[in-house]
Order: C-alpha cells, then sequence, then structure tokens
C-alpha cells in the first residue's frame, strides 16, 4: 500500500507540472509560459502569477475548437475572472484566433480581468500581434471587462463583430481594439488593430469607464487602426464616461453609419468630472450626426477637454464639441501644443512626455520613447581577442541589439547575445577580418541574458546557418 501511494504521487507531480514550463504560481515563482498550450493553461488557476519567457506563435489556434480559436481565459462574473498577474516580458503573443461571432459576452485573451487587491499593474508588458478576432460586440484584443491597472500593452491585427453585446452584469458595452470596456487605470499602451462593429467602437477602448480620481484612466496611450461602426464611435474611444484622459492620441480613420462619431472619441459625458488633457486625432472622420473632428457628442456639464486639438484638413472636419481645431501645418508644429511637456522644455514639465521630428509619426507629435532613433557613428576596432563596437548614445533608446553577416545587404543575423552590453558598447570573441555590422536601439528592456563561455567557432556556427 504504501509503494502504491507513492506512485499515484508522481505520477501526479508530473502531469501538474507539464502544464507550465516551471514555476510554481507564486509571486516570487510565477508559472512560465512558452508556447500557446501553456497560455491557455491559464484557464486552471485564475488568481496564480504567470510569466511568459519568449516569443509565442499562436497560429494553431485557427483549429481549435472545432473552429472557434482559442477559448478566452476567465469568465466575466467577479468569480470566474481572471484575478492573477500576467507579465509578458515585451515578449510577442502572434496570430491568436478567436472566432465566436454570435457570443454576445466579453471577449480577449481574458474576458474580465480583476484585482481584488488594488495595488499594483496585474497585466503588463504584454503584446498581442496579428490577432484575428471575430466576436459578438463586446471584445478587446487583451480583455473584455478591464478591472485592474494595466501598462506596456500592446496589439495589432482585426477584431470584427456583426452584432451589438451584452454586458451580463447589466453595465457598459465596447468594442475596442486592446480593452473592450476599462474601469481603471492604463498607461503606456498602445493598439494599431483596425476594428469593426455596432455600437460603442474605438481604437483603444470602447467604453472608459474608469474611477473619478486624477490618478486613474488614460495615461500616454494612442491608437493608430482604423475603426467602423454605427453608434458612439471614436479613434481612441467609443465612449468616455468615467476617469481622465492625459496625454495620448489617435490617428485611425473612422466611420460611423449612424450617430455620435469623432476623431478622437465618439460620445464623452457623465455625472463625474471628466478631463481630456494634452490630446489629438488626426484621422479622417465620417458620420451621419453628432459627428466632430475631435468628439462627436457632448454633455458639457462635467467635462473639460483642453489643450486638445484635432487636424481639420486631414478630417475633413471643420467643428467638434471638444477641442481646437488646426491645419495640418500648425499641428505639425511644436508651439501649437499649448501646455504640452515637449522634450527640450522645462516651462510646462520636466517629464519630457511629446517629441516632435517631422520624419516620424507624419510630422505630428509622439510620445517620448515610441521612435528610438538610430545610433550614429558606429566603430569597430579589435582589442586582443575580443570585437569592440560602439556607438553614440540613440535619443529614446532604452535598450540596442547588434547584428552581422558576411555579405554587405543580406544574411544579418542577430548577435547582441553572444557578446557583452556596456553602455553603448558591445564586445565578444572576434571572429572575422571580413563582417559586416549594424546595430539598432529598442525601446524595450533586454529580455535575455549573454550566452557563457561564447568561442570564435559558436559564433561562425551561428552566422552560418
Amino acid at each position: 500500500m504504501y509503494n502504491i501511494t507513492v506512485m499515484l504521487f508522481l505520477v501526479f507531480t508530473i502531469t501538474l507540472n507539464a502544464q507550465f514550463a516551471g514555476g510554481s504560481g507564486t509571486e516570487a515563482d510565477p508559472y512560465q509560459i512558452t508556447n500557446v498550450t501553456e497560455l491557455q493553461n491559464m484557464n486552471l488557476y485564475l488568481d496564480a502569477h504567470y510569466i511568459i519567457m519568449n516569443d509565442i506563435d499562436a497560429s494553431e489556434t485557427r483549429t481549435w475548437n472545432a473552429g472557434a480559436g482559442f477559448v478566452p481565459v476567465g469568465g466575466y462574473y467577479y468569480q470566474t475572472s481572471f484575478k492573477g498577474y500576467l507579465d509578458g516580458q515585451n515578449f510577442t503573443i502572434s496570430d491568436l484566433y478567436i472566432n465566436v461571432p454570435t457570443d454576445t459576452d466579453p471577449v480577449g485573451l481574458f474576458r474580465s480581468s480583476y484585482d481584488p487587491l488594488l495595488t499594483y499593474s496585474n497585466l503588463k508588458n504584454i503584446i498581442l500581434e496579428n490577432i484575428d478576432y471575430h466576436v459578438g460586440g463586446f471584445a478587446g484584443a487583451l480583455t473584455g471587462i478591464n478591472n485592474r491597472s494595466i501598462s506596456n500593452c500592446h496589439s495589432s491585427g482585426t477584431i470584427i463583430a456583426t452584432i451589438t453585446g451584452v454586458n451580463p452584469m447589466g453595465g457598459d458595452i465596447g468594442l475596442g481594439g486592446l480593452v473592450g470596456v476599462n474601469n481603471w487605470d492604463m498607461m503606456n499602451c498602445s493598439s494599431s488593430c483596425d476594428v469593426t462593429g455596432i455600437n460603442t467602437v474605438g481604437g483603444l477602448i470602447g467604453t472608459n469607464n474608469s474611477p473619478d480620481a486624477e490618478d486613474f484612466g488614460m495615461m500616454k496611450c494612442y491608437s493608430t487602426g482604423n475603426v467602423s461602426g454605427e453608434y458612439e464611435v471614436g479613434g481612441f474611444a467609443g465612449k468616455i464616461i468615467g476617469g481622465n484622459v492625459y496625454n495620448c492620441y489617435s490617428t485611425g480613420d473612422v466611420y460611423n453609419s449612424s450617430g455620435k462619431s469623432g476623431g478622437f472619441v465618439g460620445y464623452v459625458g457623465s455625472s463625474y468630472y471628466i478631463d481630456i488633457y494634452r490630446c489629438y486625432s488626426n484621422g479622417y472622420v465620417y458620420g451621419n450626426t453628432d459627428t466632430g473632428g475631435f468628439s462627436g457628442s457632448q454633455i458639457n456639464y462635467n467635462v473639460n477637454i483642453f489643450s486638445s486639438y484635432w487636424d481639420t484638413e486631414t478630417s475633413h472636419q471643420s467643428t467638434s464639441t471638444g477641442g481646437t481645431g488646426k491645419t495640418t501645418a500648425e499641428m505639425q508644429t511644436q508651439s501649437t501644443y499649448s501646455e504640452w511637456d515637449f522634450a527640450g522644455e522645462s516651462y510646462y514639465g520636466d517629464e519630457d512626455i511629446w517629441s516632435i521630428n517631422p520624419l516620424l509619426n507624419g510630422g505630428y507629435p509622439y510620445l517620448t520613447g515610441q521612435f528610438p532613433q538610430t545610433p550614429q557613428n558606429v566603430t569597430t576596432a579589435v582589442n586582443g581577442t575580443n570585437m569592440i563596437i560602439s556607438w553614440d548614445p540613440a535619443a529614446d533608446a532604452i535598450s540596442y541589439k547588434v547584428y552581422a553577416s558576411f555579405e554587405p545587404f543580406t544574411g544579418f543575423s542577430d548577435l547582441s547575445d553572444f557578446g557583452t552590453f556596456n553602455g553603448t558598447t558591445w564586445s565578444s570573441p572576434f571572429f572575422g577580418d571580413k563582417m559586416f555590422y549594424y546595430v539598432i536601439s529598442s525601446t524595450e528592456n533586454s529580455k535575455s541574458k549573454p550566452i557563457e563561455n561564447v568561442t570564435k567557432e559558436m559564433i561562425l556556427e551561428y552566422l552560418r546557418k
């Protein structure tokens, strides 16, 4: 009997560990996710801690569940919502597929996310690339409903809904490029998803209903995808009925076959105070009624839209219920943006939130760090048995990568992990006289560790592959 008990315990342990690549699900030792099956297994422990360890190819989800694809993690009620923690470490989840066009409940990587402690950013550094969602009108690439802090999360791809969603708890609905309905705060997030739906459609969020407090709402976020719908359609948000929006922008086109459409927001209004500050939009806007270059429909009491602008030429809209209209030339001029904290000035703040460059973002302002500059004055040298590459610091860069090839215009491979970075210097074992190199900058923190005990032969073998 004793031996049988031991064998059963061993079998159970192996099965449990196979659900993830490692970890125990605690804050100190999160479950490690290395593939899309392990990503799906988050449904097993909705209050655990998770961390993504590498880029994940999710294209196989097209064949899952008789064509329905990935099953959104968690449920929509508090008891079944995702109350855990996920750090994507800026790795990419690509080609995630969800096909539930008659599901009117919230849909996304997570159906609903909730933080019972409200203490820290629970969803962060998550990149969803080239998603393909066919949903029932209540969805976001990351989560259908958000009730927690989200930071540094990004999405691209398409979201299509052909019916109107239903909030099972009787609240708001929304269809957004990243979040359907946001009830908490978001920072440093973006979406380039093209979003097509019926009601309350936005490039980043469908509905924003954050708490009425200065530190809650949307901060330093942007959307670039095109949006279309029939009611309450905006380039950034379909509807804002709570919370504040600071230092955000939208460049996507807006198409609305009915009413309440705006380049930035379709409808804004609440019994709470709402501030929209230092924001802009420049996308084309089409709508039948209540159409504006920046905001379509607005209840003016308790709503303050100030130091915010829209492009009257690209939007084809000369009026708006909020914001200030400017020509394209004015929108591409820094002095237009009163009270904005631009890099290089200190009168309106020293955070250097915004930058402007005629060669970047179509000449319109962008969030500092969004477009790291190319390293200049790259030099190579040999010191004993080591190759040393150096360059000047690049504006907005957080990290760098080094590439090499035997040919000048093709066959380049990333050698970053075969060497050691020291600021703007990279060194590795010297591995050849005739080589070609280039260095790029990135806004992401380095996600990998250098390979140990690197030799010349290891590098050459890697390059030849």
